[in-house]
């Protein structure tokens, strides 16, 4: 099987690779990931996915047969949320999602090298919170897995007790939907073998 250069230091992609038996190198690249952008959240996430494809592509370390760059937001209210800075800003993140209905964003962009194909496609999921105390906000706080991570919770470890239910794809949310990203590498005649 043809490794997969992966546009991201994220853990969380790294895991959904490996349970998919992708063999992949991270190669993560600095981009700015404006959320302040005057275009719709399914927009944003295919543009972010795309800039940081092409900075890796810009100048890559090594011959690149496959890579894939991703990014992952959550959106609502007309509001588009990234990693927090701090404790201060995951409170109030979480604090705003408490009782309420977000959608998360992940905007995928694969790169095929014999062409130069790029397929971009963006996966929603919709998260709904149950209402959440302040007690409870602040145990979830006290564990930092809000750290390094959109929308300031991970559903896959504690997090996943502030949900009450989700629409769309689980490893999603966690940063790489896997069925949408299968997909897009059969489009690209990607081999399994």
């Amino acid at each position: 099987m043809e490794k997969i250069h992966l546009v991201s230091s994220s853990p969380r992609r790294q895991t959904l690779l490996t349970q998919m038996g992708i063999p992949f190198d991270v190669f993560p690249v600095e981009t700015e990931e404006d959320m302040t952008r005057d275009i719709g959240p399914e927009v944003l996430a295919r543009t972010i996915a795309e800039e940081k494809l092409h900075a890796f592509l810009k100048n890559p370390p090594i011959q690149v047969k496959w890579a894939v760059a991703a990014d992952t937001f959550i959106s609502y209210h007309d509001r588009r949320v990234g990693k927090p800075e701090n404790r201060l800003e995951a409170e109030r993140e979480l604090l705003s999602l408490s009782g309420m209905t977000h959608q998360v964003l992940t905007g995928i962009s694969l790169y095929r090298a014999k062409d130069r194909t790029i397929l971009t496609e963006v996966d929603i999921t919709d998260v709904t919170f149950r209402p959440l105390s302040a007690k409870e906000i602040a145990w979830y706080l006290d564990t930092e897995e809000w750290k390094g991570v959109a929308g300031s919770y991970r559903i896959q470890g504690k997090g996943e007790c502030l949900i009450s239910g989700i629409n769309g794809s689980y490893s999603n949310v966690m940063g790489l939907p896997i069925t949408r990203f299968y997909g897009m590498l059969t489009k690209l005649d990607f081999t399994f073998d």
